[in-house]
């Protein structure tokens, strides 16, 4: 459902299209959160490590929008056995280099 919604803004809303790469770093304000992501106009990963979790997410759409990045992130593997994950929508802002999800934000070192 959330990827429905997701396709159908994406095509109802002129965004004009800009060629970015992200690579960083995040971890949540807990420090219990750590995302590594690989982020680009054409999608990327999203590393995700939590509770002895550890979930690589395929990001499949990518919206850049001023100085914001929103995308979509679904499970594709996981490395600890996990066969399913819920996916989700982020937000990564360019100028202050925080990710967020739901209700965790975390603050990013970015590689370039």
């Amino acid at each position: 459902m959330i990827r429905i919604l997701f396709t159908v803004l994406i095509l109802l809303l002129p965004v004009p299209v800009a060629a970015f790469e992200i690579s960083a770093t995040c971890t949540s304000e807990s420090g219990s959160s750590e995302y590594y992501l690989n982020l680009s106009s054409s999608g990327g990963t999203i590393r995700y490590k939590f509770m002895g979790q550890d979930v690589i997410y395929k990001v499949k759409q990518t919206v850049h929008e001023g100085s914001k990045v929103f995308g979509l992130a679904e499970f594709d593997s996981s490395i600890t056995g996990e066969t399913r994950g819920t996916p989700f929508m982020f937000e990564y802002n360019l100028i202050t280099n925080s990710f967020s999800e739901l209700n965790i934000t975390a603050n990013c070192k970015v590689y370039r």
